[in-house]
Formats: structure tokens, sequence, C-alpha cells
């Protein structure tokens, strides 16, 4: 019999193992608290560039989807999906993790605005046939007023602060650009809606300056 060598419990040694069962769950357990610590930084650097968010909002969060994980109810495969679901926590947008749909996993299951939302890396989801026919075998099972939006990992979190409103932005820019449940453009869209955001805050902006202006002038 080999030994663990964390608690120096006994072991099989056929099963080629340096940690037993208990050990190696809780090493699984850290690693996945270990990217939220991941995820609350980045997400923390970003909110301050943004200086909209207030430090202890982004930490309030990030605490709940720890727990979250604590209790089973989340699993993850990456930091940007622990972003985006502190960033979903934030707006109060429910959401169901590694959902089984159609004999595959779905990163994130969203009733609310009937879209699963699919974070990729840049390693995988790279064949775009492959892509194609998983997601027409899903959206068979979900139903046809669903929809499915796959966004690069590199845009989390900058460009998904509001994902109630983003992802059907997304599918709305793909149906009149005439690439109906066409997802290759997905993170593009994505950025025109934060560029349309940032051009209405100006507008809004500069009409209240207009008005304080006519104001004082009166």
């Amino acid at each position: 019999m080999n030994k663990c060598v964390m608690c120096g419990a006994d072991i099989d040694e056929k099963s080629g193992k340096y940690y037993c069962e208990t050990c190696e769950e809780k090493m699984r357990y850290v690693k996945k608290l270990s990217m939220v610590d991941k995820a609350e930084k980045l997400i923390l650097k970003k909110s301050r560039d943004k200086k909209e968010i207030p430090d202890e909002e982004v930490l309030k969060y990030s605490k709940v989807v720890r727990e979250r994980i604590s209790n089973g109810i989340d699993k993850f495969s990456s930091v940007p999906e622990v972003i985006a679901a502190i960033q979903m926590q934030r707006i109060n947008l429910e959401y169901e993790t590694q959902k089984m749909i159609a004999g595959t996993k779905v990163d994130f299951y969203i009733p609310e605005i009937k879209i699963i939302f699919e974070v990729d890396g840049s390693i995988y989801h790279s064949d775009k046939d492959k892509t194609f026919l998983r997601d027409r075998q899903i959206m068979k099972e979900v139903g046809e007023k669903w929809e499915i939006v796959h966004i690069n990992s590199d845009k989390i979190p900058k460009y998904t602060w509001n994902l109630r409103d983003t992802l059907p932005f997304v599918v709305l820019q793909r149906n009149d650009k005439w690439r109906f449940r066409d997802s290759e453009f997905d993170s593009d869209f994505l950025m025109d809606f934060d560029s349309l955001e940032k051009y209405l805050r100006r507008q809004k902006r500069n009409e209240n300056t207009g008005l304080l202006k006519a104001n004082r002038a009166t």
C-alpha cells in the first residue's frame, strides 16, 4: 500500500495516485475557490478602471459566488466563467451553470432572457462546424425561442457588466446583419454595445450640461 502525501492514509498502489480520495476532494475544492480569488482580483481592477462600481459591491457578489460553489450550486471550468457569474449576481440575473442539455454541458443557462451563454477560450470551441452542430442539438432540445451566444473569454469582464441587455443586443445585431444564429461575430457585437452605451452616456452628459447652462442664463 502507498501513503497519501497529504494525510498519510493508505492508498491502493495500483491506483497510481499520490492522494487519498478525501484529500483529492479537498484539493479540488481549494482549486475552485482559488478561481474565485483570481476572478475577484481581475474584476476589481476593471471596476476601478470603470470608476462606477465600488469595491465593496464586487466583494459582496464574489462572496455569493464563492458560497454557491461551496454549496455545490455552481461549477466552473475557467476564471472568465467565474467573473461572468459575479457580474450576473451583481445585476440579479439568475442562471444555472454546467447544465446538461442534449448530452452536453452549457456554461450558463439564463431563463429570464432565454439565452444560453457560452464563454469560449482560445483553445476550445475552435471547430466552427462542430460548434454549429452542437448548438443545433441544444436548440432542438430547448426550443426555437432560445438563443445561444458565444463570447470570447478575453472580452470578460470589460464588456460583460450588463449581460441582461448585452446578450439580447448581440442577438438583435446578428439578425439585423443577416447572420441569424451565426455566432462568429458575437464578441464584436458585444463590443458594439459598449460603444453605443458610451455614446449615449456622452449625449446625456452634453444634454445635462446644455440644460444647466440654459438655466444659468435665465
